[in-house]
C-alpha cells in the first residue's frame, strides 16, 4: 500500500451562508428551542421547593448541632464535649447524630532542630482527628445533613 492512497481523498471546505464553519451551523440552536429550554429551566427553578422539598426543608433552622453529653475535662481550660479514644468511648462529638464517624488516632515520630542551637531532636506527636457525617438533629430541633470534622 502506498503512502498517498493510505490517507483517501481530500473535500474542499465550502463556506457555510453566514461565514465561519460549517460544523457551527449544525450545532446552532433555533430561537424556538432557546426560548424553550429556557422558559422550562425557569419554570424548574420556580418550582423547585414542590419537587425537591428534603433541600428546601434542609435551610431551616439554625443547623447548630447538639454535643454529645459529658466532657473531659483538660487542666484549667475547661470541659470539652469529647472523649480521647478507646474501647467502650464514645467516637462522636455530636449527638443526634444518622450517619457515619470516621477516626484516626496516630502517634508517630520525627526529627526536629533546635533552633538556638541547630542540633537535631527527638519528636513525638500524636493527633486524634474524627470526621462525622449524616443527619442530625440541630438545637432548634430542625434536621438538617451535613459533615464535621475534629482535629
Amino acid at each position: 500500500m502506498s503512502f498517498a492512497r493510505s490517507f483517501g481523498s481530500v473535500q474542499p471546505h465550502t463556506a457555510s451562508p453566514g461565514g465561519g464553519h460549517v460544523h457551527f451551523w449544525h450545532r446552532a440552536v433555533s430561537r424556538r428551542a432557546f426560548l424553550r429550554t429556557a422558559a422550562g429551566t425557569a419554570g424548574a427553578v420556580a418550582t423547585s421547593r414542590l419537587w425537591m422539598p428534603a433541600i428546601a426543608q434542609a435551610s431551616k433552622g439554625s443547623g447548630v448541632p447538639n454535643p454529645i453529653p459529658g466532657c473531659t475535662q483538660i487542666d484549667d481550660l475547661g470541659c470539652f464535649h469529647f472523649f480521647f479514644p478507646g474501647h467502650g468511648q464514645e467516637p462522636a462529638t455530636i449527638t443526634d447524630l444518622n450517619g457515619f464517624v470516621a477516626i484516626a488516632d496516630i502517634t508517630g515520630t520525627g526529627v526536629g532542630t533546635d533552633p538556638d542551637t541547630g542540633q537535631t531532636i527527638p519528636l513525638t506527636f500524636e493527633t486524634d482527628t474524627r470526621i462525622m457525617s449524616g443527619e442530625y438533629v440541630a438545637k432548634d430541633g430542625s434536621h438538617h445533613n451535613g459533615t464535621f470534622a475534629f482535629i
